[in-house]
């Protein structure tokens, strides 16, 4: 098909789509707009250029308040309405201030599912806008035919891609949407890695510790800042890095109250970005990879995951102090409750018995400019009530390992992400008035041109296992 009849064909498809939205809002339907914000995602990467565009309220207990979609590395924010109206717009971006996500994303874009309006009065809109941020009606109000206009650009590949998610959208197939190349060869295959998308703060502050007293004998960097603290009262969060006697954080320093006031020589304070200082040298990159994982670390604590230092494993905590058990809902292909602990009592001795915890280590990957965070799902297994590890942990571990399949160990990985992802709306929800550090996750890293390799071929077949007594007991109670 030559360059000209794609172009008229996506010309077809989105007024269809506009049209079919249109009547639908006008019959009172609104499901049709929500499920078109994947469709909108995949039209603006294509046609727009906007790459790294992700559907915020994609597996989430909660919309995302005042935005549907997002490209981190561009810092855009984008709301997707069938509503055309200047009163939406305001509400948008009324709600990007209220909830200060304009210091996250420097532009705010309003995509219109049907047609835009003609004009928009530019005092109204000013009146709302956050400080900070420039919103341009004629600029940042799309419709389709802002979409057309720039696919005149595009490159064939990218019309054709285009043209593809809206046929996979009309047909109920878009979630299933082969984003890879167009007829690939029999011999490849999709593959899903283990690494889900990292959004760190965009900006670190460093400065100077004070002088430590002469008492001071702690080898830890991290305990010397931990110890000035200490000295005036006050306890630091767990986000925070020393590195050549240097407080490095993503706490905001520049604050007039932060928790690490008082520790540190506020004339020596320097924001940096955090790709620059990842730059400087292999052991600024190592600094910066241990500040994810306290970040996360301090992130994690708010929702009942804590840090197991022996292990290097972070792991689910019931979800009441004294209780016995944790379950969440999360949705994948259909939503289901996952048991992430549980108690289990000996049935030879009822005193005695142990929590089975869901937990994951995780390590930072740079590539090209972008953050991924590794996710290797695992079991922690402990006493009661204070959380020990199992003197039998090794033989208990032993033995699920080698129970589980490769699809178990899918389904755990899978369950984080999509866990991991609701952590960011129900942080933006719950804790937007305080000064707490988020990390942003994305999606899984996939990629579309591996070898194909036939599963009965290198799956590994189950092997039955012979158990101790003492394990048979215990595997007994933590049985899938």
């Amino acid at each position: 098909m030559d360059y000209q009849n794609l172009q008229n064909l996506l010309r077809d498809r989105l007024a269809a789509l506009s049209a079919k939205v249109e009547a639908a809002c006008a019959q009172g339907l609104t499901d049709l707009p929500k499920l078109s914000e994947n469709l909108t995602a995949a039209l603006l990467r294509e046609l727009m250029g906007f790459r790294n565009l992700r559907n915020l309220n994609a597996e989430q207990k909660k919309n995302y308040p005042g935005l549907d979609l997002a490209d981190e590395k561009l810092g855009i924010g984008v709301q997707v309405t069938a509503t055309a109206s200047l009163d939406k717009v305001k509400e948008t971006l009324q709600t990007v201030g209220r909830h200060g996500l304009h210091l996250k994303y420097s532009r705010i874009i309003v995509f219109v599912l049907t047609q835009k309006q003609n004009s928009y009065s530019a005092n109204a809109i000013s009146g709302v806008t956050p400080d900070n941020l420039t919103f341009e009606a004629a600029r940042d109000i799309l419709d389709y035919r802002d979409l057309l206009g720039q696919g005149i650009h595009a490159s064939p590949l990218s019309v054709r891609r285009a043209i593809d998610a809206l046929d996979a959208y009309e047909k109920g197939a878009l979630a299933n949407w082969d984003e890879g190349d167009f007829d690939p060869p029999d011999i490849q295959e999709q593959v899903e890695l283990n690494l889900i998308e990292l959004y760190p703060p965009r900006t670190l502050y460093i400065a100077d510790l004070l002088e430590k007293s002469s008492s001071d004998k702690a080898k830890n960097p991290r305990t010397r800042a931990r110890n000035l603290a200490e000295a005036i009262g006050r306890k630091l969060p767990s986000g925070y890095e020393v590195h050549e006697q240097k407080l490095v954080t993503f706490h905001n320093l520049d604050a007039s109250a932060n928790a690490f006031s008082g520790i540190y020589d506020a004339g020596t304070l320097t924001p940096l970005s955090f790709s620059e200082y990842t730059r400087i040298d292999v052991n600024h990159e190592k600094v910066a990879k241990s500040l994810l994982r306290f970040a996360l670390q301090e992130q994690l604590h708010r929702h009942k995951v804590r840090w197991q230092h022996e292990e290097s494993l972070f792991y689910f905590l019931p979800e009441t102090e004294g209780g016995l058990i944790r379950e969440i809902v999360w949705k994948d292909k259909k939503t289901s409750t996952r048991t992430v602990v549980k108690y289990s009592a000996s049935k030879k001795d009822p005193s005695k018995g142990g929590f089975k915890h869901l937990a994951f280590a995780v390590d930072f990957v740079e590539a090209e400019g972008r953050w991924f965070m590794a996710i290797r799902p695992d079991w922690y297994f402990s006493t009661n009530p204070d959380f020990r590890v199992s003197p039998i942990a090794d033989k208990l571990l032993k033995y699920i390992k080698g129970e589980e399949l490769n699809q178990d160990v899918e389904q755990h990985f899978r369950f984080l992400c999509s866990w991991l992802r609701m952590l960011e709306a129900d942080d933006l929800l719950s804790f937007q008035h305080a000064s707490n550090v988020r990390l942003s996750f994305g999606d899984q890293v996939t990629f579309n041109t591996h070898p194909f390799l036939e599963d009965k071929r290198w799956l590994p077949p189950r092997k039955v296992q012979a158990q101790s007594e003492e394990v048979a007991v215990l595997t007994e109670l933590f049985s899938k």
